[in-house]
């Protein structure tokens, strides 16, 4: 029967990973921790929420790449830690008391594509990394000056 692909190489030799399409058509998507390493690609949408699984020690290290296409408002996707009211996501850049830590996550842009990852470092982290780029550094136009960037968002119930 052969060895199960537990690693991403497929029958010709080369490592492929899951990509999986998250459909705009729901209100919300609750990643398992099966899906752990996929790229979770979403379209335009309209008040979508990701929530993160409730992480744990036994799950440390499992992490999500979501890929955002450019969104008609602000806000339309969040990505969120609420299933434990006590997780956050660090490394984000937040203003305020928050510090570094938010509990949701959205694009900063609606002009552009956004990609994070999110890595569960401890039962109450994860880790967010996003490839944020400067748009062009010669321009006056101080609210659309990044490619990728991200802000806290807004939680679901």
């Amino acid at each position: 029967m052969g060895i199960p692909n537990l690693i991403g190489q497929y029958r010709d030799g080369l490592f492929r990973r899951k990509v999986s399409t998250i459909s705009t058509a729901s209100t919300g998507y609750n990643p398992s921790f099966e899906q752990s390493g996929a790229l979770f690609s979403v379209g335009a949408a309209t008040t979508l929420f990701i929530r993160l699984p409730r992480g744990s020690s036994k799950h440390l290290g499992i992490n999500y790449e979501f890929l955002l296409a450019p969104q008609s408002s602000a806000r339309d996707i969040n990505i969120v830690t609420n299933l434990d009211s006590s997780a956050r996501m660090i490394q984000v850049k937040t203003t305020g008391t928050t510090g570094q830590e938010a509990q949701s996550l959205s694009p900063l842009t609606t002009q552009s594509w956004a990609h994070c990852r999110l890595t569960l470092v401890s039962s109450v982290r994860w880790l967010f990394e996003s490839d944020e780029q400067p748009m062009n550094v010669n321009t006056s136009n101080s609210t659309e000056a990044a490619v990728g960037a991200w802000t806290t968002g807004t939680t679901s119930s």
